[in-house]
């Protein structure tokens, strides 16, 4: 709505952008200049110095004059809030720095009223930039102080994991873990690190960290009987996410019924302690293994009931995903038409918030699709895409994938010799990711029996 001026950060809006601009989720009036400490109608009374009344002006009017229309996207939607913080930087207002990040943002459902701190929100909606931007401004504003700003680290590598940044994120958490910080901070980082390492394919040494941080958050949640309530959430949300993570690499290891276990004991606790922003997860996981077991019609309606959940509490980025693997069960159901929609609508979206490995993963699934309708050409384009970025990103596994998947299509295109070299790579590339089991040798004796009818019909 409104852009940020570094000359002049209280720029007004004129009469028809303040009729135009309305929406719910940001707070009008006294309910947050009150926590603030902030009286709007006498800045000159409590800010002496002009540099300070001309910040706490522009905090004002982000709060209160810029309200993002309704079809706004989700990162304008905050502008308000994250310009407020930016404008809080510039004058090293922590108090009301930690009000306004902590501030509960609703969240639309139809089942109850459900709010999250802002920091929480951003995340929830894959604003990880935005988030990455906030954290960072309020690292370098207060570096030099005796803050505590281990909470702030923590969101900027979560926000850092969001966008791909393993690497940076793994840094932050081995940093954090090697000083002196609070239990509280300890748990997370220590919870955030295994699950940074098992995305980034490191199955060994993330699985041994997260059985780890199981133990120590139970033991601590028997232990402190004395946390406040939305610590205990905190905790039993953690844990709801490892037992999640584990859930995904038993799937990758074909040990589904472990896994579904797994996700069922995961959605038990969110379920539970009605942290409901966080169910899609484990839903849109049960419909993926109904998929994997080859239950595809089960599989169909479990992630149509996840779609009508991500509805109801208004997860756009979650629709994406649930669309993605929609498609691919509507594949194996031989629906091309259907799935090959549903592709696209994945594709399109993934692409609308620039997450390159949805982008990756749908550029594959959209491979199989071509292939499946005869159109090998296509469906190799497509898998080359998908493996160049995965090859980039040092994602083994998904190279893994990708090689085999143009390894059926030279097959079906008769270069044989071509097909057996890159069928045996992939199988390779499997045994170093440590995900080598039944599931993908069932592909390699479909793909031996590929390779066998066309030597059949050679000869």
């Amino acid at each position: 709505c409104c852009d940020r001026s570094p000359i002049n950060p209280t720029r007004k809006l004129n009469q028809l952008e303040k009729l135009t601009m309305k929406n719910n989720l940001t707070p009008s009036g006294d309910f947050i200049f009150e926590p603030l400490g902030i009286n709007p109608h006498n800045l000159r009374a409590q800010f002496p110095t002009r540099e300070q009344r001309l910040q706490y002006r522009a905090v004002v009017q982000w709060l209160t004059d810029c309200k993002p229309k309704q079809d706004a996207t989700n990162m304008e939607k905050m502008r308000p809030y994250t310009e407020s913080l930016h404008h809080l930087c510039n004058v090293k207002d922590w108090r009301s720095l930690h009000v306004i990040l902590y501030f509960p943002v609703p969240i639309s459902t139809t089942k109850a009223r459900v709010s999250l701190p802002l920091s929480e929100y951003l995340l929830f909606k894959n604003l990880f930039t935005s988030l990455l931007e906030v954290s960072d401004n309020i690292i370098n504003a207060f570096k030099a102080d005796k803050n505590d700003l281990s909470n702030i680290q923590i969101l900027k590598a979560r926000a850092l994991s969001g966008n791909g940044r393993l690497t940076e994120a793994i840094f932050i958490y081995n940093k954090l873990l090697d000083t002196n910080i609070s239990e509280e901070i300890y748990l997370e980082a220590h919870a955030h690190l295994a699950v940074c390492k098992i995305q980034g394919e490191n199955f060994l040494e993330g699985i041994k960290i997260l059985n780890n941080s199981l133990i120590l958050i139970d033991q601590c949640l028997l232990r402190r009987s004395d946390f406040f309530e939305d610590l205990q959430i905190k905790l039993v949300k953690l844990k709801a996410d490892l037992l999640g993570e584990l859930a995904y690499y038993k799937m990758n290891c074909s040990k589904f019924e472990e896994a579904s276990n797994l996700y069922f004991g995961a959605l038990s606790i969110l379920e539970e302690n009605q942290i409901i922003h966080a169910i899609i997860n484990p839903l849109v996981h049960q419909g993926i293994i109904l998929r994997k077991l080859f239950r595809t019609n089960e599989s169909i309606d479990a992630l149509q009931k996840a779609m009508v959940t991500a509805r109801e509490i208004d997860n756009e980025e979650a629709l994406i995903w649930i669309a993605h693997h929609l498609a691919w069960a509507l594949r194996m159901e031989k629906k091309y038409q259907e799935a090959e929609s549903n592709c696209l609508l994945s594709l399109e979206g993934y692409k609308k918030i620039n997450d390159e490995r949805g982008i990756n993963d749908s550029y594959e699934l959209l491979g199989w699709i071509r292939l499946d309708q005869g159109n090998v050409n296509d469906a190799i384009k497509n898998f080359e895409t998908a493996l160049k970025w995965r090859k980039a990103n040092n994602r083994t596994q998904g190279t893994a994938s990708c090689v085999m998947s143009l390894a059926v299509a030279y097959l079906r295109k008769g270069k044989l010799l071509k097909a057996v070299l890159t069928g045996l790579k992939g199988l390779n590339l499997y045994r170093k990711a440590g995900v080598l089991n039944w599931s993908r040798l069932y592909r390699i004796l479909n793909f031996a029996r590929i390779f066998r009818n066309l030597l059949l019909k050679i000869n």
